[in-house]
């Protein structure tokens, strides 16, 4: 019975080391380009929209989008795309509508492909109304060369850029995927993710700032806002040199929340089991709570509101 088993396991052995030098060998005559094992087809496209818009629609699913300023003053899209998946771009009543037409079949999708759909819009101005964009599962990223006075941009696992200026609003949503913004000077923003990270840089809002995410990060740089409301479940949130007129309103249960030099006319932080450490600009008129953790705060009695409960972290503040 013993002996039936090891014969078995050399059998198994010697079959699995056959497969892997097959495997080698295909791969070396395919000079190990993972690509020519695809069973989706690709192809290059260009679509040239003819007409004048001021705002841009863009519903696509699974293409990475890439902005830039086209060099002749011609708008044109290019895509390299799935033949079965190929897209349109028309301009009506002064919108450029980028759409995609999915032509395959259910059996298309039993398949193995190691391409990426990527699409590059080249636009002919710099400066537009509105830039919506629904972006499924790929990466957007919108350079600092573009301005607009109102940017939406929501996906599923997309990561999403924007360096480009939005003197109104902008929001950004994803389940998964990274949100960056840097340099933008606006009036209101709104960015969320389920798991993704936050980063927001060099930014002025004239009103409100909410970030919220589940389990990702929120680092937030230089910033200036009316009022900041920041929200995470399981990761740190950090702030520095962030100022507010208003208020901070942040909210965390497991992760830290760091202040450096940031301040705000009320402060109210709340986290389960994170601590809570910093330096704040002004003095405070402190409220704080923990049930097991240490406090150490400066004895100010002037000053704004700033109220921090944590039920297992401590607190650490001190005034720069």
């Amino acid at each position: 019975m013993i002996k039936s088993r090891k014969k078995g396991i050399i059998v198994a052995i010697v079959l699995i080391s056959l497969g892997l030098l097959i495997f080698l060998g295909g791969m070396a005559a395919l000079n190990f380009d993972f690509t020519k094992l695809s069973t989706v087809k690709y192809e290059t496209n260009v679509y040239r929209p003819e007409g004048d818009f001021n705002k841009i629609s863009i519903d696509v699913s699974e293409t990475e989008i890439t902005f830039v300023l086209s060099d002749d003053g011609v708008c044109r899209v290019e895509c390299y795309e799935e033949d079965k998946v190929k897209h349109t771009a028309v301009v009506e009543d002064g919108v450029l509508q980028i759409d995609t037409v999915d032509a395959r079949k259910w059996y298309d999708n039993i398949n193995a492909t190691f391409g990426q759909a990527k699409m590059t819009i080249y636009l002919p101005k710099e400066e537009y109304s509105v830039l919506s964009v629904e972006a499924g599962t790929c990466s957007v990223e919108v350079p600092a060369e573009f301005s607009f006075e109102n940017l939406y941009i929501s996906g599923d696992s997309a990561d999403v850029e924007c360096l480009a200026s939005v003197t109104n609003c902008i929001e950004i949503s994803t389940d998964t995927g990274n949100i960056k913004v840097d340099a933008i000077d606006g009036k209101k923003m709104e960015l969320s993710t389920d798991t993704g990270d936050i980063n927001v840089a060099s930014v002025t809002m004239e009103d409100e700032v909410k970030v919220e995410t589940d389990t990702g990060y929120i680092n937030l740089t230089d910033l200036k806002c009316e009022e900041l409301s920041a929200e995470s479940e399981t990761g740190n949130v950090s702030l520095i040199n962030v100022a507010s007129q208003g208020k901070f309103n942040i909210k965390n249960d497991t992760g830290d929340v760091k202040l450096e030099n940031s301040d705000a006319g009320d402060i109210l932080i709340e986290t389960g089991s994170g601590n809570v450490i910093g330096t704040l600009l002004s003095e405070k008129v402190f409220i704080t709570e923990t049930d097991t953790g240490d406090i150490s705060v400066p004895k100010t009695i002037t000053g704004g509101r700033c109220e921090i409960k944590t039920d297992t972290g401590n607190i650490k503040i001190d005034i720069a």
